[in-house]
């Protein structure tokens, strides 16, 4: 009985070791776009262009995406995803696609919590 509890406590300690390490995440395609490639789809009316339908379609994907992978519904529309990618890009040029839609969806997690 000893013997078996302490091979148990051995796997879960082993488990929870593997869970611990940080996961090499590799992005292609419009996640990769610079923050400043971003913005230059934004035009000066307000206007929605292809390229930033494109980009904003992205955003929407990875979102459902993480909602599917953590099992937690995030609702979100492009009136509320366009602006906050923009200002995001904006304040952080050097920044990915990728950085704002993690940083978009902390906020509506926390918009969530509350």
């Amino acid at each position: 009985m000893l013997r078996t509890l302490l091979i148990l406590i051995c796997l879960v300690l082993v488990s929870g070791e593997s869970h611990s390490q940080p996961r090499e995440l590799i992005i292609s395609g419009h996640g990769s776009r610079s923050c400043t490639e971003i913005l230059e789809s934004y035009d000066n009316k307000g206007g929605v262009n292809f390229r930033k339908l494109q980009y904003i379609s992205w955003v929407h994907g990875f979102i459902t995406s993480y909602s599917y992978q953590k099992n937690t519904p995030i609702e979100t529309d492009w009136n509320h995803a366009l602006p906050f990618i923009g200002l995001y890009c904006n304040k952080y040029k050097n920044e990915t696609l990728l950085d704002a839609s993690i940083k978009l969806i902390e906020h509506l997690l926390e918009t969530k919590i509350k």
